[in-house]
């Protein structure tokens, strides 16, 4: 059976600043209901994002990005760095908990690509591709009432100035040269020179007209909250964290990304730890980070998730 809304509601930003875009993103979570869709697109220019997890100087040539006069803005979804220009079209759809839905809000994408003449399909847990080169890499999160699903569309990204700012960790190249890693990403722009921004945006109206009927444009959004979350997501403490000095650090690298760990014990108890990451599951590590810390590494330790057992196996190594 189709899924069905009782209201679908489309919402574009004009501006290019990324905190206050994602601030926008943020405010309409704090506004899902049941019942409804919220899709709403935007647009970074010089900027680089990064996970919720990760350590923004470890990761990024902050120096370099700055003198670039370059942003940089912290998601609060997981997964890795990324660099967003104009040719970059970012998409949030945003819903309540019960009405969540991955593979309809995929459906949206690929069809929308499909009516600009390409044939794309969904890679593993986050990446839609057209003949194995990927063109939209996605993240998630959930909070008490709403759930969010966002990613980017390449269309005419300057794919070469990722590698200008990002601190590619050498275990993530492992068997991987830079060149074909960049081979394995892809602008749809590429594959048809008519393809531009305005034209994604259009095919993407038009299926959400076809597959539920009504969308409602650029309806309101609260200021208040906007202005809130534009404070936390343009403040420093989020975008670098707080600068803690730890006893000890570890690194390695997981099925389900790398943990850089900071730590602090005493008599075998864990004190304090910080975790950085580029897991797609930035839950995991909030619930590793409070499993582990009072943890006694000397004792025998059961009922921790795969994330907390592997960081813990990391600090008694």
């Amino acid at each position: 059976m189709a899924k069905t809304y009782d209201k679908v509601r489309y919402i574009e930003t004009s501006g290019f600043n990324p905190h206050y875009n994602l601030a926008v993103e943020r405010a309409l979570m704090d506004a899902a209901k049941d019942g409804e869709l919220i899709v709403y697109l935007w647009r970074n220019d010089n900027t680089v994002v990064i996970g919720r997890h990760q350590n923004a100087y470890l990761d990024v040539n902050i120096k370099k990005l700055h003198d670039a006069g370059g942003f940089l803005a912290r998601r609060p979804t997981g997964g890795g760095a990324v660099f967003h220009d104009k040719g970059n079209l970012n998409f949030s759809f945003i819903t309540s908990l019960s009405d969540y839905d991955v593979n309809e809000n995929n459906d949206i994408i690929i069809r929308a690509v499909k009516k600009l003449g390409l044939f794309a399909e969904v890679n593993g847990r986050n990446d839609i591709v057209i003949d194995g080169r990927k063109f939209s890499g996605n993240a998630y999160l959930k909070t008490q009432t709403a759930a969010l699903h966002h990613g980017t569309i390449l269309i005419s990204a300057d794919t070469s100035r990722m590698s200008d700012f990002l601190n590619v960790k050498p275990d993530k190249l492992e068997g991987k040269g830079v060149a074909s890693v960049k081979s394995r990403v892809v602008n749809l722009h590429d594959l048809d020179e008519s393809i531009d921004v305005e034209a994604v945006k259009q095919a993407m109206k038009d299926v959400l007209t076809e597959k539920y009927g009504r969308i409602l444009e650029n309806s309101a959004v609260d200021e208040k909250k906007t202005d809130e979350f534009y404070k936390k997501y343009s403040d420093d403490l989020w975008l670098y964290g707080k600068d803690v000095k730890l006893q000890s650090h570890k690194y390695k690298r997981f099925s389900w990304g790398y943990a850089d760990v900071s730590f602090t014990l005493s008599g075998g108890v864990i004190k304090d730890i910080k975790v950085f990451s580029d897991s797609i599951f930035p839950d995991d590590i909030d619930a590793a980070i409070r499993a582990l810390k009072g943890l006694n590494v000397l004792k025998e330790n059961t009922g921790l998730n795969q994330v907390a057992s592997d960081v813990l196996s990391l600090i008694n190594e």
